[in-house]
């Protein structure tokens, strides 16, 4: 990235650098932004000044594997200058960018302390929105390891900050993170009151990528409520925008929420091109387990179809990810399909094996068990008297997959 050549100022004793570097942060959830810095600095060392005078700028470390280490080696530079002429506020704002990076590579706990140390700076010398933007980032964090009580303070602390300084953006970055925990805690009309809300913000100031996270998220919790034609409008607009700006993962999570809204309402030929659509786009991308879930998706249908041969390939390969990702759940799901398309094929003592196994990981993980899974294996004792039966479960030593 060129800097500006009005951002340049040389002298034999004084240098003036602005940084401005706008990084997509990617926390866990998914929300697009961009952080802009700007730092003037002055009287850099000799090693700053003759990175300017060659034309170069610190590197968006977003866009540019090498250039993360690169930038912070840079910022640190700058930030012990700033700090040797006493300009706290230059530093501060060095060490907001600094715990910013380490965020978005998920180095959590060095970038809270920093982010928390450039926050007392900013908070000493009236510098409300930086102090904000700090305490923003920290309730990301926060919201990225699940603990949304304290995310939701900090994020609602910093909100009143830029709602009272007119930072509507940052404001609705917020709003949209607070729906996003609030979705996550299955409270959906607070939910959606608070990402419609910053959906509308974000549109009317052209954030086309946020505005569809939130689309996103507001037709997820239609399907859940079973609300399928306004779920649809929702996934279809947000996925319009996502393929526009090449958001190809959100695109492909958005297709498969279709495919299995589809799927929900036995439109199997449709639902099956969005499955396949979806699932090569996240093995593209290397999203093993959205691509597994598209594959238990696809032998559902097959099975649904009768075509068992098939089903179970897809569901066997789909168990085999679940199983080395540690997905318990699904893997118990794939396992009670293989077993109903086993008893459905009257192999009754092999159809027993899965359906237990299935049926003790769903009591492990507290869920609740399918009706039919019970159902099945008592079904399967009395048609096959050969089969081992105790209490109808099998022993913890005896789950693994």
């Amino acid at each position: 990235m060129q800097l500006p050549s009005q951002a340049l100022t040389h002298s034999p004793t004084a240098t003036v650098l602005a940084i401005t570097s706008p990084p997509k942060l990617d926390t866990g959830s998914s929300c697009v932004e961009k952080v802009t810095v700007s730092v003037n600095i002055a009287f850099l060392d000799e090693t700053l000044n003759e990175e300017i005078q060659d034309g170069q700028s610190l590197m968006d470390a977003s866009t540019h594997p090498l250039a993360h280490s690169e930038e912070m080696n840079k910022l640190e530079k700058a930030m012990r200058v700033f700090e040797a002429k006493g300009e706290s506020i230059a530093a501060a704002q060095c060490l907001q960018r600094l715990g910013e990076m380490l965020q978005r590579t998920n180095q959590y706990p060095e970038a809270t302390a920093k982010l928390e140390k450039a926050m007392r700076v900013f908070e000493g010398r009236g510098e409300s929105v930086p102090a904000a933007q700090c305490l923003q980032r920290l309730g990301e964090m926060l919201q990225a390891s699940n603990r949304y009580p304290e995310a939701t303070a900090k994020l609602e602390k910093a909100m009143r900050v830029f709602e009272a300084k007119g930072e509507s953006v940052a404001a609705a970055q917020c709003l949209q993170r607070l729906g996003e925990m609030l979705q996550l805690s299955d409270r959906y009309p607070e939910a959606m009151a608070k990402l419609e809300k910053a959906c509308r913000v974000f549109e009317v100031m052209g954030e086309s990528v946020p505005a569809a996270q939130c689309l996103q998220r507001l037709g997820e919790m239609l399907q859940a409520l079973n609300q399928y034609p306004e779920a649809t409008i929702n996934l279809e607009k947000a996925m319009r925008v996502f393929e526009t700006m090449g958001e190809s993962v959100p695109a492909a999570q958005c297709l498969q929420r279709l495919g299995e809204m589809l799927q929900a309402t036995n439109q199997y030929p449709e639902a099956t091109a969005k499955f396949e659509k979806a699932m090569q786009v996240f093995e593209v991308m290397g999203q093993s387990v959205p691509a597994a879930q598209c594959l238990q998706r696809l032998g559902e249908m097959l099975q649904a179809s009768r075509q068992y041969s098939e089903a179970t390939t897809k569901l066997e390969k789909a168990m085999g990810v679940f199983e080395v990702m540690g997905q318990s759940v699904p893997t118990a799901q794939c396992l009670q399909r293989l077993g109903e398309m086993l008893q459905a094929s009257r192999q009754y003592a092999e159809a027993t094996v899965k359906l237990e196994k299935a049926m003790w990981v769903f009591e492990v993980m507290g869920e609740s068990i399918p009706a039919a899974v019970s159902a099945e294996i008592g079904r399967d004792a009395a048609s096959d008297k050969s089969v081992p039966r105790s209490d109808g479960q099998v022993r913890e030593g005896d789950a693994g997959f």
